[in-house]
């Protein structure tokens, strides 16, 4: 089963999406999958994509690749990888504001949480 997440209005009156952060990936079962959906080079950019979502359920980190930042949008918390391979297969027809199909990566959330605590996050 996915993982929920809230909604805050932005200064404007646009919605927009709370998204889990780090601290909330560390604390999940290290043998439980989550969903990549994409890695981008700002907060911004991850803000952006989720804030264009009808969805909740998002979690970020960043991690450090080649002297850079990365960000790292993931989805859902699930107890098996066949479990989170279903749930990407939903997901993918539900995902928006991407210009071609995102390419899911069911990942075991142990090596999410070795990056995550290998990198400073905000």
């Amino acid at each position: 089963m996915a993982a929920t997440s809230g909604e805050i209005l932005n200064g404007d009156g646009n919605k927009q999406q709370t998204i889990n952060d780090a601290e909330w990936l560390l604390k999940q079962n290290p043998q439980n999958y989550a969903i990549q959906i994409v890695t981008l080079s700002s907060a911004q950019q991850i803000q952006d994509l989720v804030n264009a979502q009808s969805l909740s359920g998002f979690a970020r980190f960043r991690y450090k690749s080649n002297n850079q930042l990365r960000y790292v949008l993931t989805y859902g918390v699930y107890a098996t990888s066949e479990a989170a391979e279903a749930g990407s297969q939903l997901l993918i027809e539900k995902l928006q504001g991407f210009n071609a199909t995102p390419t899911l990566w069911v990942r075991e959330l142990m090596p999410i949480q070795k990056s995550i605590r290998t990198t400073l996050q905000y």
